[in-house]
């Protein structure tokens, strides 16, 4: 028997609960359980480590029939040291300051004129996607079929999508900034708006049934909430974790009630599809397939231009599958992107540089008005790239809310020193 996959494994068993125990501490002392480190460990955790673990106790494979226990020994190994590093990295970067004089000229406009152009524009964004439903056939069938793969079918109605998406986005962002300013968390005026406004964005996301999407209003609100409103602690914590993970299954349950999956997928509890596809990639690159270095990061923009990449997902499924079906993808988490592109130094490189960025991240929560505000919109746009890749995080959020955001931002700067 070969002992030295069960030691690597297990290395990484410890490696992986001593840095969560980090993690963990760090938080706590912090008086902080939705630092940016744990919730990191609650990504890594899901879609990573316990899917890996599973698999080597249990050999249930779903895209594949059989993997060398060294190959799987070896997906866990670098997912709990891309993560050791990702924490280490948070904790040794330096502070980078926010320059003054930026902070100064956001923090001159006055808060409600954020919210209420945020407002404005989340409601402007529906009438696009009026328009993409109705041309595509209604709500009634957008609700009946799998709005993901087989709504669209007018050519080139999707650009009326991304529209709505980044006016809906870019408002919703908006809004929450504004709001956080000062004393308006506790407003009621201003508390029921965003309320209202989030129940609206949520009813909106879920019509695409796109759990990530989901995830971005109810992980923005939560974190929003628990910034500015009343700290999550303990059993609200909890609580809070299990509501967000029921809301967002509740995608799969509606697929089940309307025809669209043949069971309820009881088996995501334990999601092993991302880490299978990344167990996979580390079988076949460079081994069967070459490096891209980089070439997957074309598809970070919407608009389609000569030698421009395929999507990362449909390269995955190509690599994993085998074949390359229409409107059918495989997901990856950031690091199969990232080994597709550069192996395993560019884990290394990525893990260190993705702590870096979210501890400046993190330390904008310390600053004053939209800056501040803004953190829990930018911290849900960086760790949803995590689970996914960075092109589809950047081309699904950065390159839809920031131009609405920017735009509106710059204005709204000028309006008020007119």
């Amino acid at each position: 028997m070969n002992f030295f996959p069960l030691a690597v494994s297990a290395t990484s068993l410890v490696l992986f609960t001593t840095t969560l125990l980090l993690a963990l501490h760090i938080g706590y002392s912090k008086d902080d359980l939705l630092h940016p480190l744990i919730i990191t460990s609650v990504i890594f955790s899901f879609f990573l480590v316990i899917p890996g673990m599973y698999l080597l106790v249990t050999q249930q494979f779903r895209l594949t029939t059989t993997t060398p226990q060294t190959t799987l020994s070896q997906a866990l190994f670098l997912s709990s040291l891309s993560f050791t590093v990702i924490c280490v990295s948070f904790i040794k970067a330096p502070d980078i300051r926010i320059r003054s004089r930026f902070n100064r000229l956001i923090s001159e406009v006055p808060p409600q004129h954020y919210i209420l152009s945020g407002f404005f524009l989340l409601l402007l964004g529906l009438l696009p996607y009026y328009y993409y439903v109705t041309v595509n056939g209604g709500f009634v069938r957008m609700l009946l079929i799998d709005a993901r793969l087989q709504f669209q079918v007018v050519p080139n109605t999707a650009r009326y999508r991304v529209l709505s998406w980044g006016l809906v986005f870019g408002g919703y962002a908006l809004m929450l900034g504004g709001s956080a300013v000062g004393e308006l968390p506790r407003n009621q005026v201003v508390r029921r708006l965003i309320y209202i406004a989030s129940l609206v964005v949520f009813a909106y996301t879920i019509s695409f049934r796109e759990r990530l999407l989901i995830g971005f209003v109810l992980g923005c609100l939560v974190i929003y909430f628990h910034e500015n409103v009343y700290k999550i602690r303990g059993l609200t914590f909890i609580s809070t974790g299990i509501v967000g993970f029921f809301l967002i299954l509740a995608v799969p349950l509606f697929e089940y009630l309307t025809g669209n999956f043949s069971s309820l997928p009881v088996s995501e509890v334990i999601y092993t599809y991302r880490f299978e596809a990344f167990l996979i990639l580390l079988q076949q690159v460079p081994e069967s397939t070459s490096f891209y270095w980089g070439e997957t990061f074309s598809t970070a923009v919407w608009f389609n231009y000569p030698g421009k990449s395929k999507p990362v997902g449909d390269i995955l499924e190509k690599i994993v599958v085998g074949t390359d079906r229409e409107n059918f993808a495989v997901s990856g988490t950031v690091l199969a992107e990232i080994y597709l592109n550069f192996g395993t130094a560019g884990l290394f490189i990525f893990s260190t540089v993705f702590g870096v960025i979210i501890k400046q991240v993190y330390k904008i929560k310390n600053t004053t008005g939209l800056t501040a505000g803004s953190y829990p919109v930018l911290l849900y746009i960086l760790l949803v790239i995590l689970p996914t890749a960075i092109t589809w995080g950047t081309r699904v959020f950065v390159f839809t809310i920031g131009p609405v955001f920017i735009t509106t931002v710059a204005a709204l700067i000028i309006i008020n020193k007119l």
